[in-house]
């Protein structure tokens, strides 16, 4: 059995935004949205990954916020488990440039129609979760 571990981050930006709005991307060959994510490289911690995928996939810098890690576990093909780790960050930049080997489409969008474009319920669950601590940690950072 393969076993493939990556990580990503639901990230929130509330910079130059009337709202706040989440970091969605639609990789190539899809026809739906996610959080940026990629594999994790040896020697990396997760939150090391996540930071280096949000990077590389969209271009954003990111801090992790604390109390928030999730995990997603699922096969992708036979015979392989992947574990998905996901963090709550805060974007450095809104700026995007999308990594064109691999990302579709990639935008800043209100939690609301996030919601709607996400297709799996365990990204939507999470999501909301993530969204209530993001809320609460700039509510703390006044």
């Amino acid at each position: 059995m393969i076993k493939e571990v990556s990580c990503g981050a639901i990230t929130f930006s509330k910079r130059k935004f009337r709202f706040i709005k989440v970091l969605l991307i639609k990789q190539k060959n899809s026809h739906y949205f996610t959080f940026p994510k990629g594999h994790q490289e040896q020697g990396e911690t997760h939150e090391q990954t996540a930071i280096r995928e949000l990077k590389e996939e969209t271009n954003i810098d990111i801090n992790i916020i604390e109390g928030f890690k999730d995990k997603n576990t699922y096969s992708p093909y036979e015979n392989c488990i992947k574990d998905v780790f996901y963090f709550c960050a805060e974007a450095k930049n809104i700026n995007l440039e999308k990594q064109e080997a691999e990302i579709q489409k990639i935008g800043w969008y209100s939690i609301g129609i996030a919601i709607l474009k996400l297709n799996y319920k365990k990204d939507k669950q999470m999501l909301k979760i993530a969204y209530k601590i993001f809320k609460n940690y700039k509510k703390n950072e006044k």
